[in-house]
């Protein structure tokens, strides 16, 4: 019976990560390291050797997916919600980390980040990409766009 290769981070193979030109000559990964359904424990480590390994995008969606957030009185309110993604804070750590080894500079990476379904009205937006940036631990996203299209309220929400 064969034995299983074990990888080092020296002797990790390296991804070939083919990318679209866009118009104004940056280079869009088309793969990308998905972030869906990481756990906090294993996103940091899940996004460090993703970057090893020559992926260069990084997808993840509202952190916030736990915690809905509504403007009460001009007041940030937190409240809880289901699960889903929710590991943006993780992966920013996996990220940082990576950077600060080395692995990788910020500019080489494209984060990417979605603007769940509870946070499509107006008042919500700028609060809930802060979020994901705090979260993230980044300064920009090179990539943010609407999750779902169809929007759904927070079932917490209290009428405005």
């Amino acid at each position: 019976m064969a034995q299983a290769q074990v990888y080092t981070p020296h002797t990790l193979p390296r991804l070939y990560e083919p990318t679209i030109t866009l118009y104004d000559g940056s280079q869009l990964p088309q793969i990308g390291a998905g972030t869906w359904k990481h756990s906090d424990a294993v996103a940091p480590k899940a996004i460090y050797t993703s970057l090893q390994l020559g992926y260069r995008l990084l997808d993840g969606a509202c952190g916030m997916s736990l915690i809905c957030i509504i403007h009460v009185c001009n007041v940030l309110t937190r409240c809880m919600r289901g699960t889903d993604y929710g590991n943006e804070r993780a992966c920013g750590e996996g990220l940082r980390h990576a950077i600060a080894d080395g692995v990788v500079r910020r500019e080489d990476v494209w984060v990417v980040s979605k603007l769940w379904q509870t946070f499509h009205a107006r008042e919500h937006v700028r609060a809930a990409v802060i979020k994901s940036l705090e979260d993230w631990g980044v300064d920009y996203f090179d990539l943010y766009y609407i999750h779902f299209r169809k929007r759904t309220g927070c079932p917490h929400a209290l009428p405005s």
